[in-house]
């Protein structure tokens, strides 16, 4: 009973060793998202200053 009790805690401890790679991949992959936008957006600040007419 014992060891059923342990096999299914080190089943669940890579459950869970596997969602924290999951979650940390996806946080990086929304960090470099957010870089990015924020990357375009300033070069669509940009465009729309130099698009402007000059008085």
């Amino acid at each position: 009973m014992e060891s059923d009790l342990e096999a299914e805690n080190e089943n669940l401890r890579r459950q869970i060793f596997r969602a924290e790679s999951v979650i940390t991949e996806y946080r990086q992959e929304l960090d470099a998202q957010g870089f990015e936008l924020k990357k375009l957006k300033a070069e669509l600040k940009l465009q729309n200053k130099l698009s402007e007419p000059t008085a």
